[in-house]
């Protein structure tokens, strides 16, 4: 496991920015106020009841790109399961397991999904002068789909 300090040094190589906002797993408040204390803009995700679901909803509302080099999260959607009840027939409930990067990104969208319900901040478009990296396009329904 990554001790506070380890996940410091890897933020300082990974965060251009320390105003830039985190989100992080909000069972980890010690960990939280440690990282806030070595000066990022590291906050707790929200949860609560079904916070899963109204996650995957939030998701849903965006066009996923997801760089090739992101194996690990890649891995977690196509690997995405639903759970089932005793006939075979598919729960809306996803299954807990292996899904860290899913829930990293359930986390930050649905931070942004409220504040752009809210009016908080508008999503504008970055106009880009290289071209863009190799990337996935993730059709959300396929990946998010409960069998009917």
């Amino acid at each position: 496991a990554l001790t506070n300090d380890l996940i410091c040094d890897r933020l300082d190589i990974a965060v251009d920015n320390k105003f830039d906002e985190i989100i992080a797993d909000s069972a980890e408040p010690k960990s939280i106020q440690e990282i806030k204390n070595k000066g990022y803009n590291i906050h707790p995700c929200k949860k609560g009841p079904d916070s899963v679901r109204h996650g995957i909803q939030a998701v849903k509302t965006f066009q996923l790109k997801i760089c090739k080099d992101s194996t690990n999260l890649l891995h977690e959607i196509r690997s995405y399961k639903w759970k089932e009840d005793k006939d075979g027939n598919v729960l809306p409930e996803p299954v807990k397991l292996h899904d860290h990067a899913m829930d990293a990104m359930r986390y930050a969208i649905s931070r942004i999904a409220t504040k752009v319900n809210a009016g908080i901040v508008t999503i504008e478009p970055k106009v880009r002068t290289e071209p863009l990296t190799e990337y996935e396009k993730i059709d959300n329904d396929d990946m998010w789909k409960t069998e009917d």
